[in-house]
């Protein structure tokens, strides 16, 4: 979580921070597996893609934004400002509840749509933690319209 710590804005904190999760490795394993009577080198296709992804991304959850920083040889950072989100989606399947790992959506108001935070570590935590600084956003901006 270092790159995101290091480019914070003036006032911006981390109120929490999360990773993807392990299970994207078991993922990328049973992709393969179909692959692999393709023809046997086609087997890693799915890993090649999915590992670099498990070790570099990053994700936290500021006072003002959702920062995502991922990328192995090539860096991209997506940035989702808190005023701007609709709603959040938080969506697990049973191998996802039993070992603590999910996907959460969030959709915005912005240009951007839709951000997907894949094989994420405890979604729950992270969809709770989005809509309470969301809310808490919406309430600063609300406040200094008021008379």
């Amino acid at each position: 979580m270092r790159y995101i710590k290091d480019n914070l804005k003036p006032g911006e904190w981390v109120v929490f921070e999360t990773e993807m999760h392990w299970a994207v490795i078991i993922y990328a394993i049973i992709l393969g597996i179909p692959l692999y009577y393709v023809h046997w080198a086609l087997y890693f296709v799915p890993s090649l893609y999915l590992l670099p992804l498990y070790g570099s991304t990053e994700v936290s959850v500021t006072n003002q934004r959702i920062v995502m920083k991922h990328g192995f040889l090539t860096t991209n950072i997506d940035e989702i400002f808190l005023d701007k989100i609709n709603n959040i989606t938080l969506k697990q399947g049973l191998p996802g509840i039993m070992l603590g790992y999910g996907s959460v959506h969030v959709h915005t108001a912005s240009m951007f749509g839709k951000k997907y935070f894949l094989f994420m570590k405890d979604p729950a935590k992270l969809k709770d933690v989005v809509s309470e600084q969301a809310a808490n956003c919406r309430q600063k901006e609300t406040s200094k319209w008021q008379i």
